[in-house]
Order: structure tokens, then sequence, then C-alpha cells
């Protein structure tokens, strides 16, 4: 019987299919949805210029051969369209005119704006740069990461379950907390009456009572995965316009979470647009630290040097009397703040 590959020990032959399926030929008559495309943006004058009807464009709504034929290459959203992928003000133009180019209120990007932006990049190596690693290596190890984490996530969050259950029985037979038994039986027979929202609401407790204590550590750095952004882009096209390849699986995971000011996402768009060295840039509209993503070159500095070995894939314990204590206190206060609704 062929022993079960894991997570960690998938991410190289994922790595292989992602590259078939980035040489896929684009479909010009596959249908672009273009979020955030407004009637008064110049792009929507030169599509209308170039003969796109005007209800498609109104719908935002574009066959992918309009939008290359119009003269663009780079969409510049994604899923939803939360952000721009692109989201800075950039030199433009000739050097002498001091042009800017805000490419984050741009949905739509032609190639002289696009090739201003690999410019821009390509001039800041510490940022964008690979640190001298090869872009296939860099990538590569990339999708090495994902499986490391999504390992070691999956572990955690097994232990962490079973801290919170732990915490639960401690409550029940634990005498110190024999005050306390009432107010657990009230809150877990208010919750089962309401069957809608149950499950929802268990679940955000039992993340609230596990903050900070079930982080997964990858190679020294603790990082979190959140598995309903898995499929958030399943079947979105790439930004390139020029490109047939489509996601599938969004590998998303969340890098220094103990740090606002140091977080930054690492997700698959992140590496297919690197496949042509190119990197997201800048956060989100409204700065959710959340919303920033790492560029190559953060990558190569403070991750690829630190390859996976069973010293820097750590796992915190969450079994401890001390830790269960804590669930434990905090289950019973969001069990009386859910019992004040």
């Amino acid at each position: 019987m062929p022993e079960k590959v894991t997570g960690r020990e998938k991410q190289p032959f994922v790595y292989e299919l992602l590259k078939q399926t980035e040489m896929r030929v684009a479909d010009r008559n596959e249908v672009i949805h273009i979020i955030g495309l407004k009637k008064n943006s110049p792009e929507f004058f030169q599509l209308q210029t170039a003969g796109v009807d005007l209800i498609a464009l109104e719908e935002g709504r574009v066959t992918r051969g309009e939008l290359l034929d119009a003269g663009y290459v780079f969409l510049n959203r994604l899923g939803a369209g939360e952000k721009p992928i692109l989201n800075a003000i950039i030199p433009y133009g000739k050097p002498e005119e001091r042009q800017t180019l805000d490419i984050g209120s741009k949905v739509l990007l032609d190639k002289n704006e696009f090739d201003a932006v690999l410019q821009y990049q390509q001039q800041h190596p510490e940022e964008y740069g690979t640190n001298g690693i090869e872009i296939g290596e860099l990538r590569r190890d990339m999708m090495t990461f994902f499986g490391e984490s999504l390992k070691e996530s999956e572990d955690v969050r097994n232990k962490a379950v079973s801290a919170f259950r732990a915490a639960q029985g401690k409550i029940i037979k634990d005498p110190k907390y024999a005050q306390d038994v009432e107010i657990l039986k009230i809150f877990f027979d208010k919750l089962l009456k309401d069957t809608q929202s149950a499950g929802q609401v268990l679940n955000y407790i039992m993340d609230e009572c596990l903050a900070g204590i079930n982080l997964t550590f990858v190679r020294g750095i603790p990082v979190d995965v959140v598995p309903q952004r898995l499929s958030k882009l399943s079947n979105a096209p790439s930004p390139f316009l020029d490109s047939g390849f489509h996601f599938d699986v969004n590998y998303d995971i969340t890098l220094y979470t103990h740090d606002a000011t140091k977080t930054r996402r690492l997700n698959m768009p992140v590496i297919h647009l690197l496949a042509r060295g190119l990197n997201e840039m800048g956060g989100s509209l409204n700065d959710s630290h959340d919303q920033q993503y790492i560029t190559s070159g953060q990558y190569a500095r403070e991750i690829y040097p630190n390859k996976p070995s069973s010293e820097n894939i750590t796992i915190q314990s969450t079994t401890s009397e001390e830790t269960i204590d804590l669930i434990a206190f905090r289950l019973l206060f969001r069990a009386r703040e859910y019992l004040k609704c």
C-alpha cells in the first residue's frame, strides 16, 4: 500500500504542475470580469474607442481579445478585487519630464505602464530582487514553505482543539471552577437552541480562546493558514492578459502574525507574478496590515536561508495546565458575554 503523501511532500509536484498550467494558451474569446471599471476612467474611454460594446463595458465583462486589441496587457485586480495588485506612485515617461503614474488607480495597464512598473522594481532590488537566487528556485521554495505551513498548521490546530476540549472538561471537573459550571451549561444550552449560527459562534469563540496559543512556527517564523482563503481565487484568470493560466487552490498564509508592523501575506498570486519577475506592490486601499504581501527581496533575505529542519519547524505547546487554565478563563468570559446578548 503506498504511503500517504503529506502537504509538504506534495508541494514540489504542485510547483511543476503550476509551471505547466502557466504555459496554457490564452483564449481570446474568454470573458474577463473587470471589477472597478468606472465610466469616466481612461480605460473605459480607450476600450469604448476601440469598439467594445457599451453594455459590456458597463457590466465590466470584456473578452480577453478585446482587451489585448485595445493595448492592455495586465489586469490590476484579482478575485473580488478588494485591492489593486499594484498600488503605488512611480516615475513614468522620460526622466526630464518628471511625470508620475498612480498605478493603484488603474484597473488595466497597457504595455508602457506595465514596463514602467517592471523597470521601477528592477531599480529597487533590495525590495523586489532575489538576492542572487534564481527565480524558479525561489518560487519552488515558496511552494515548499506552503507545504511546511499547511502541515504544521494542521498539527497545531489538532493540538489546540484538544486543549479547548480539555479546558471544558476542567471547568466541569475541577473544584476551583465549581461556581462556573452552571454558566458553561447555560451557554451550551442556549447555543444549541440557536441552530442556524451555533457552529459559526462556537468556531469564533474557540478561535478567540486560542488566540496567541495555537501559533504555528515554520522556519522560526509565526504563520497562520486561513482555510477559507484556499478556494477564494478558484478559476480566477491570470492578471497577465496573454496567459491562459487560471488559479486553482489558493495556498495563502500570513507571516509574522505576532507583529502587525511586520505582517505579510504569501499566496499563489505572489508566486505566479514572479514567473515574469513581478511583485505585488503596496497595501490595501484602507491600509489593512494583513493586505501587505511579501516581496521576493524580503523572502530571499528572511525565509529562503532558513531551510526546513527539525530545529526550525516548531510547534508551541498547547497542553500545559497553565495554558488550559488560560483557555478556560477565556471560554467563561466569552460565555458570559454571549449570554448577555
